[in-house]
Formats: structure tokens, C-alpha cells, sequence
């Protein structure tokens, strides 16, 4: 009876040797992407990129790159390459602000039409795009007065054309 039971006992799953050569799954990307915002959201990254077929992160930074970061992106999380990318001029945190003080600005969102704002991951500042055909120079003062320094980058939403690029 024994050796009847031992023979019906399932057998273990396959053993892990060689998984590193298989690389990271799909799972640990945003667990990696999230222990770096974890670490940087409040100290300087404007941004990430994930390439999987490369097995890469790219850490987009805005300012100096704090210790841990770098230490965590030499330790390779998971197998992963964590690259780290400098010099973008504005973290997420401070363009997200700006975000924020155009939806808080009374009327702005209407008056000029902003149909999506978003963050982007280059570091570069703010997205807008807007329905109107153009901006007059007082709106587009205005929107950069809320925006107090950061980067807009102004389109029409429906055929992409820049409207207005800067501060």
C-alpha cells in the first residue's frame, strides 16, 4: 500500500534551473516600476520606459540621481536593466503640480477648450491639447502664468498641429 501511494503522490514541478537564462516575466516589470516610483516620485524622476524585449527600464531623472536609485539600478531587480537617464528638465511631481493648478484655475479648462493634459515621460513638461483652432497670446499667457515655469506644449486635438511650444 506503500508503494502504491508513492506512486500516485504527484511529482514536483519543474526544477528553477535555468530561469535566469529565460529572463524576467511579465510581472516583474511593473513591480520594478513601481519600487522606483516608490524612490522617486518626491526626489526628481520626471519619467519611465519599459522595453521588454530589450529586458530594459529607463529611468528618465530630473536632478540629481539619489544613491538607493542608483544602487537598486546596479542590483538588476528581477534581472531587469535599469538604465538611468539625466538631465530632463522637470521631474513628474512638478509637472503634475502644473497640471493641477490648471484644473483648480477657474474657468481655464473651458475658456481654452483643453480636451487631455498629460505628463510627459521625457521630462520635458506638460501636453495639452485643446479644440480651438488657435490660442490668443493673453490665453496662452495665462496658461503659462498657472503653469508657473514648467513647460507646455500646446496641440490641436484633433489634427495634432503645435500651437504653441515653450513657457
Amino acid at each position: 500500500m506503500l508503494l502504491f501511494a508513492a506512486a500516485c503522490a504527484p511529482s514536483p514541478g519543474p526544477t528553477t534551473t535555468g530561469l535566469a537564462a529565460v529572463g524576467p516575466t511579465a510581472d516583474d516589470y511593473p513591480a520594478v516600476a513601481e519600487e522606483l516610483r516608490d524612490r522617486g516620485d518626491e526626489r526628481g524622476l520626471a519619467g519611465l520606459r519599459v522595453d521588454r524585449a530589450a529586458g530594459a527600464i529607463t529611468v528618465i531623472w530630473s536632478g540629481e540621481v539619489p544613491q538607493d536609485v542608483r544602487d537598486l539600478a546596479a542590483s538588476r531587480p528581477h534581472g531587469i536593466t535599469v538604465l538611468i537617464e539625466e538631465g530632463a528638465e522637470f521631474s513628474a511631481r512638478e509637472t503634475r503640480q502644473a497640471r493641477q493648478r490648471i484644473l483648480d484655475e477657474p474657468g481655464m479648462v473651458d475658456d481654452l477648450a483643453i480636451s487631455r493634459m498629460s505628463v510627459s515621460v521625457d521630462g520635458s513638461g506638460l501636453a495639452v491639447s485643446t479644440a480651438r483652432q488657435m490660442l490668443t497670446d493673453a490665453q496662452l499667457g495665462r496658461l503659462r502664468g498657472v503653469a508657473a515655469g514648467v513647460a507646455v506644449h500646446v496641440t490641436h486635438a484633433d489634427e495634432g498641429i503645435a500651437l504653441f511650444d515653450g513657457r
